[in-house]
């Protein structure tokens, strides 16, 4: 009988092991569930900036509060508009209301802004979020 409840509560033990890690990795989900996946493709719709002959551009990504992280994608070395980047960024924008896009140029002087845009991230957020809800909520 010995054994029998020591086998019992192994296994009592092990289910409680169990429902903490599946409760930890559902936190997990649900803390991540607000980074952003940004492809930054080509700057080929961008004008001419004035006063660059041979620009090397690159993307810098920052939100508006929240996350001081600023994500840049590699220059590519005078490129100009034809530079195509291809990479892939993860932004965390749990408490940002917004995410800044900015294409800078690298020169022999330091950098320069080329152009940039942004995007407000509460109207995705609430179409998610209309979207997660189970029907008839």
């Amino acid at each position: 009988q010995n054994k029998q409840a020591k086998d019992q509560t192994d296994a009592a033990i092990s289910n409680q092991k169990r429902r903490r890690k599946n409760a930890h990795k559902r936190n997990i989900l649900k803390e991540r569930k607000w980074c952003m996946r940004v492809d930054v493709i080509d700057c080929g719709s961008l004008p001419e900036p004035a006063g660059l002959d041979a620009w090397s551009p690159f993307v810098r990504l920052t939100c508006d509060v929240g996350n001081d992280k600023v994500s840049d994608t590699k220059a590519i070395d005078r490129a100009g508009k034809s530079a195509v980047f291809n990479e892939t960024i993860f932004v965390d924008i749990k408490e940002s209301t917004a995410l800044n896009v900015e294409v800078w140029s690298t020169t022999s002087t330091g950098e320069s802004i080329v152009a940039r845009g942004g995007f407000e991230l509460d109207e995705l957020r609430a179409k998610e979020e209309k979207e997660d809800r189970p029907e008839g909520h």
